[in-house]
């Protein structure tokens, strides 16, 4: 249960959601005392699985009181073992303050959980595959083409290495099938 404060030795409890994350961005990158980059700093704890980073989260939170979905700009700690699965159109169970619902805790047990899992997006899924789409410029999705391409013209990689490529590239949601039939019809 998590609660949000006391008000004349009453808990208050919190009103349980769901947030899907539209953009985010790693804040912990910034070292904003020294005003650099974070990659001139030591290696961190969380670079090595332990700990949280920091995120800042655009979420849109839809709570289960029935009120209208909302959104909210924070930052918010991850813990390190959820790796590569902070992505855009992520959902992540939330509880909010019931006087101020900017106010959010996210259920990282809950996601982490078995059954958990079915509340993000998967690799190879439908939504998660128009989710990588969208956020991976065309530009880039040109170039990765383009390398595998000339890899595969100049002898670097073999037709076997090019197809599973584009395979993977379909299946992960960086190109869609006709992307990748216009990449095989190149050759």
């Amino acid at each position: 249960m998590v609660t949000f404060g006391r008000k004349d030795d009453e808990i208050v409890d919190g009103v349980r959601g769901l947030a899907v994350l539209r953009d985010f961005e790693r804040s912990d990158f910034w070292d904003e005392h020294e005003g650099r980059h974070g990659d001139t700093e030591p290696i961190r704890l969380a670079d090595l699985g332990i700990g949280n980073y920091t995120y800042r989260f655009v979420l849109e939170v839809t709570l289960d009181d029935g009120r209208a979905p909302y959104a909210v700009n924070e930052k918010f700690k991850v813990p390190s073992k959820a790796g590569g699965g902070i992505n855009v159109g992520t959902r992540i169970p939330v509880t909010a303050d019931p006087k101020d619902p900017n106010q959010l805790e996210l259920d990282w047990d809950a996601w982490f959980a078995p059954g958990g899992a079915g509340e993000r997006l998967t690799w190879g899924d439908a939504e998660f595959k128009e989710e990588v789409h969208e956020a991976m410029p065309e530009p880039t999705r040109s170039m990765m083409v383009e390398g595998w391409v000339k890899a595969l013209t100049v002898g670097n990689m073999t037709r076997e290495q090019f197809d599973e490529a584009l395979d993977g590239a379909v299946k992960g949601g960086m190109l869609t099938a006709d992307e990748a039939g216009a990449a095989r019809a190149r050759l």
